[in-house]
């Protein structure tokens, strides 16, 4: 299963509408709403809409950290142990992925 590819951005719709998510064309030509938020819970809606927005900046980072991870044979069950090192830089590229991504979820970037 393949999700809508592209950027996904927020798309405040005025006050009377609520909230929708778009991603851009791969050729930048414009974007597509992928799902409009449905404003039952007030003030989360905003909050909603940002999670939902960094969702591919989420599945994009998880496949990195886990590629990193797995690089050379290195399994999840060995990550904590004594067995497992990773290099500085490899550390950084993790954290600064999760907190590109965190930061996003949260709305504090877009």
């Amino acid at each position: 299963m393949n999700h809508t590819q592209g950027e996904w951005t927020i798309k405040e719709n005025g006050r009377n509408e609520t909230p929708s998510i778009r991603a851009k064309y791969p050729d930048n030509s414009g974007t597509q709403e992928v799902c409009r938020i449905k404003d039952t819970f007030g003030h989360t809606t905003m909050a909603n809409a940002h999670l939902i927005a960094a969702s591919p900046d989420m599945l994009e980072a998880l496949k990195r950290v886990l590629y990193i991870t797995h690089n050379d044979g290195i399994g999840l069950s060995d990550i904590g142990s004594n067995r497992v090192t990773f290099t500085a830089d490899q550390m950084n590229e993790m954290g600064d992925l999760m907190r590109q991504v965190i930061a996003k979820a949260e709305g504090r970037v877009q």
